[in-house]
């Protein structure tokens, strides 16, 4: 078994129905595209979900958990909200640590899939606490 990892699943609304899956929520884990990170998500990492761009509800959407590794071929793998944040927390608040300053999700921001380090969990579990959200484990 391989050691869990933290990743932000983001949601592109130009590119897919992304943003329609973030509204998902509970019900059957829908299927997020993991791109050339999907080798690497494993069952029970952990996932925080965004949605990107200049959209009124671009932010944080929750956090939850993979329900099994991503597909090899199809490079998706299904995630399962464990909180939701209702309203979501924008993107200047759950990424203004420094730690994010270089980070992919600003050098290239149309990707749906980003790794993180336990420097960058930690500011956005520090930005949950500061909401009342509750907050998932760290990975590496």
């Amino acid at each position: 078994m391989s050691a869990m990892r933290s990743w932000i699943f983001q949601a592109v609304p130009f590119c897919d129905d992304s943003v329609a899956v973030l509204h998902l929520g509970a019900g059957v884990p829908p299927m997020y595209f993991t791109g050339r990170h999907g080798s690497h998500i494993h069952e029970n990492d952990v996932v925080y979900f965004f949605l990107a761009g200049a959209h009124k509800d671009a932010g944080l959407w929750g956090w939850g958990l993979v329900k099994e590794d991503a597909d090899p071929v199809s490079l998706r793998a299904p995630a399962a909200y464990s909180v939701t944040v209702d309203p979501p927390i924008p993107l200047s608040t759950a990424l203004s640590s420094a730690a994010f300053e270089w980070h992919e999700i600003r050098t290239r921001p149309r990707e749906t899939c980003y790794a993180l380090d336990v420097r960058q969990c930690r500011a956005i579990n520090d930005v949950l606490r500061q909401s009342a959200f509750g907050v998932p484990p760290i990975g590496t």
